[in-house]
């Protein structure tokens, strides 16, 4: 088959922050001509209208390759950009001979580039022979333009972060569709409680314990609301809630992507306190949305974040803006878009 562009990455479900902005943009910039590989298979898919998706069948990684490496040979594209998340992910290339397609690539994962000193020899030495393939570096992050200018020359590299503003049908649909959690929400705010919320994987780097310290910290009438989404989200929040000494923090999981832009509509503030560069779509979102942000300085944030030291994260409410309804103003036009047409030419 013959297509314009094919992107290779994945596609909600499973909701995340690489998943949500790239079907944001397959909604944005993708068309009849182009084809998109989902890589991550789920009983549940978001329909993109008008662009060609191809779902594997695969759960396991290998046959993932192989899902792949068949596609690129049996259907001729003019530009193919993979969307990967860390270094050792890429090894695939190796192994794949190259045609007269405009490779492009992006590695979503925060840590590429974090420690250029922990990179064993193999990584570096393997990692120059795949980028050699690539006429286009996409860098997330000052940190990853930094570590990929180890490797290829300066004019390959493009920096953009990874943020598309919701379309304006998803907007819509946030804002009719029933508020899943309209009662929960309802009695937080009963009597002028302030709702701070944070969101994120299971994992550390998003410092949901410290989050939640925090709210109780603070006392009665602020509360929290913690949205977990990815593999082995329901299991965390079940094992969180058993644990929970408090009912005013929430812990969630299972929301799709309108559901939780209608819970940043909500909120008075969204809290992101990562320790490692995570640029995090509903940071951009929740400005775009009206909603304050309080966040980390590990990277570049969107305009009109209050950022703080993410060496202090265990004190982040020092840092919240004294009225909870602060309005920071209209963002200028930001991120992926900007650099779309030098992408793909």
């Amino acid at each position: 088959m013959q297509v314009d562009k094919m992107i290779i990455g994945g596609l909600p479900e499973p909701i995340g922050g690489v998943s949500s902005f790239l079907y944001r943009f397959a909604t944005h910039c993708m068309g009849e001509n182009d084809l998109f590989l989902d890589l991550y298979k789920a009983k549940t898919k978001y329909v993109i209208p008008k662009v060609k998706v191809k779902n594997t069948p695969f759960n396991n990684w290998l046959f993932r390759y192989i899902f792949i490496v068949i596609n690129l040979f049996t259907n001729v594209s003019r530009v193919v950009h993979f969307h990967f998340s860390g270094i050792r992910s890429c090894y695939i290339f190796l192994f794949i001979p190259k045609r007269s397609e405009r490779w492009i690539l992006t590695l979503h994962s925060g840590k590429v580039g974090a420690r250029l000193g922990c990179v064993s020899r193999f990584d570096k030495y393997f990692f120059k022979k795949v980028l050699a393939k690539f006429e286009v570096i996409h860098a997330i992050s000052d940190q990853q333009v930094s570590f990929y200018l180890d490797y290829v020359e300066p004019q390959r590299v493009i920096r953009a972060p990874t943020y598309i503003p919701p379309s304006a049908p998803l907007l819509s649909q946030a804002c009719t569709e029933d508020f899943v959690l309209q009662e929960q929400i309802g009695k937080m705010k009963s009597g002028g409680g302030h709702i701070l919320m944070t969101s994120g994987y299971p994992s550390r780097i998003y410092n949901f314990d410290k989050f939640q310290s925090g709210i109780l910290m603070m006392g009665d009438g602020y509360y929290g609301v913690v949205v977990v989404y990815g593999p082995g989200s329901e299991e965390y929040v079940s094992m969180q809630q058993g644990r929970s000494v408090d009912d005013r923090v929430l812990w969630v999981s299972g929301l799709t992507q309108p559901q939780f832009l209608r819970l940043q509509k909500e909120i008075d503030c969204y809290v992101r306190l990562t320790e490692s560069d995570s640029f995090g779509i509903a940071v951009a979102d929740s400005i775009e949305l009206g909603t304050p942000v309080l966040a980390t300085d590990v990277c570049k944030r969107y305009p009109g974040t209050v950022t703080i030291p993410s060496h202090d994260v265990e004190h982040w409410t020092r840092y919240l803006p004294v009225k909870m309804d602060l309005s920071f103003g209209c963002a200028a036009p930001w991120g992926f878009l900007s650099v779309v047409d030098t992408l793909y030419g």
